[in-house]
């Protein structure tokens, strides 16, 4: 299975991928907000990275995987190999996706959008 061998700072972090369907990402984010519109005692500054995925089933839900997901610094190396790996590290987060949950987030994410551009056509 393709899958991604990840290290931070020379590190081993985790072998990551999804036997069969699904999806693989390695996410490095950084966030910087202004100080007006973070809550009192959040930071205005971010700076991570993630390993997840996803498993897709062709019925019923699929599951989110976690692999690592943790604060970086400026200096760190973050280093990705793709390989062909037989075997991968087990997510320590596996969650079932509730497709009642799935449906209700989408329909009140259509909900928002349609009020905020319903008039602007």
């Amino acid at each position: 299975m393709i899958a991604f061998k990840v290290h931070l700072n020379k590190r081993k972090v985790a072998t990551v991928g999804v036997p069969g369907h699904g999806v693989i990402s390695a996410i490095l984010c950084s966030v910087r907000r202004f100080k007006e519109t973070v809550p009192k005692g959040e930071p205005t500054k971010e700076l991570t990275f993630s390993l997840g995925g996803l498993v897709s089933k062709p019925s019923g839900p699929g599951e989110t995987l976690r692999w690592y997901d943790e604060p970086v610094r400026v200096g760190d190396t973050i280093t990705i190999q793709i390989v062909d790996a037989p075997k991968v590290d087990a997510p320590t987060i596996r969650v079932k996706q509730d497709p009642l949950l799935l449906e209700k987030s989408e329909r009140q994410y259509y909900l928002r959008l349609k009020k905020k551009y319903e008039n602007t056509a």
